[in-house]
């Protein structure tokens, strides 16, 4: 049977598909800690930081940039201590330019009560950074 904070992990995970930051954010507390785990020489677009409003902000700086075309739940597991780890395969798209990554990625919840206190993202950042230095090039090149 699944617990809400499933259900939770869910509907963050769908509304992210559907390129809604906002409605990502619903069941996360107002002072959420995050954090997108990255290297240095591929550092994070949206980085470590605290608060919900910050959050959005990021993430939506996010999107304006990049499609979400596929966001799908891979695997949901629920530690003893609480947290939960998922696992979701994605596909990404930048819109202005004709370039896709796919891959996979890891996130860590931890919750108090229903509220996601903490939330961080694991990727492979080295790959992601090649898709933007590509985008990147392609950009210039035109220009």
């Amino acid at each position: 049977m699944r617990d809400n904070r499933e259900r939770i992990v869910d509907d963050a995970c769908t509304a992210w598909e559907a390129g809604n930051a906002t409605a990502a954010l619903v069941d996360f507390a107002d002072d959420v800690v995050f954090s997108v785990h990255a290297p240095e020489p591929a550092a994070s677009v949206v980085g470590c930081g605290q608060g919900k409003a910050e959050l959005a902000r990021r993430l939506g700086a996010y999107l304006d940039n990049i499609q979400v075309r596929y966001y799908e739940v891979l695997r949901i597991v629920v530690r003893r201590d609480g947290t939960l780890r998922s696992s979701v395969r994605f596909i990404y798209r930048h819109k202005r330019e004709p370039f896709e990554i796919e891959g996979t990625m890891s996130h860590v919840w931890r919750f108090a009560g229903d509220k996601v206190v903490r939330f961080e993202i694991y990727y492979d950042a080295l790959r992601m950074r090649a898709f933007y230095d590509l985008v990147a090039d392609h950009s210039d090149r035109r220009a």
